[in-house]
């Protein structure tokens, strides 16, 4: 009997070892991979990490000035960022891969006024994109909540949409 109560006492034991072992550490840690892995080095030489962004609706752009989608969707971006930028909003556009020199004439042309850096191997990882506009939006807390692969001038109203809705939480 002895025997069989010391089995289940240790067997119990070890389970409650695992499920603490388990659980969720308080140690405020953020558990949102975007938060922890995003960071931009701008054309500018700033780095930006998305985790010092909380606070603010994000939408980073991936691009090339070769991609004629993505050059119809900068004006749209560009418009976005000037109409909301004081609330809180953010663009930042991430080359997927020129050197400064291939973008700067484009730049200047179409006035950007958000920020611009490049693909790094994080981003590429983290995001795996695909295809080129990509869009991805963050809302105040740094959670996913909207990727649109892509561009169609048909998409501004949905996008206007969800950003104004997120700046207003």
């Amino acid at each position: 009997m002895r025997k069989k109560l010391f089995i289940l006492s240790s067997f119990l034991l070890l389970i409650l070892l695992i499920y603490t072992s388990c659980s969720p550490s308080n140690n405020n840690k953020s558990a949102n991979i975007y938060l922890e892995k995003t960071w931009i080095e701008t054309i500018g030489g700033d780095t930006i990490k998305l985790n010092n962004l909380t606070g603010k609706v994000v939408l980073i752009d991936f691009w090339a000035t070769w991609c004629p989608p993505c050059r119809a969707s900068i004006p749209f971006l560009v418009s976005m960022y000037n109409k909301y930028e004081k609330d809180g909003f953010m663009v930042i556009g991430v080359n997927v891969n020129e050197r400064f020199e291939q973008m700067k004439g484009f730049l200047e042309q179409e006035r950007v006024t958000y920020k611009v850096g490049y693909m790094n191997n994080d981003l590429n990882n983290l995001y795996n994109v695909t295809g080129i506009p990509t869009f991805v939006i963050f809302d105040k807390k740094g959670n996913l909540i909207k990727t649109q692969v892509g561009y169609d001038p048909s998409l501004d109203k949905e996008i206007d949409s969800i950003i104004s809705e997120e700046l207003k939480k």
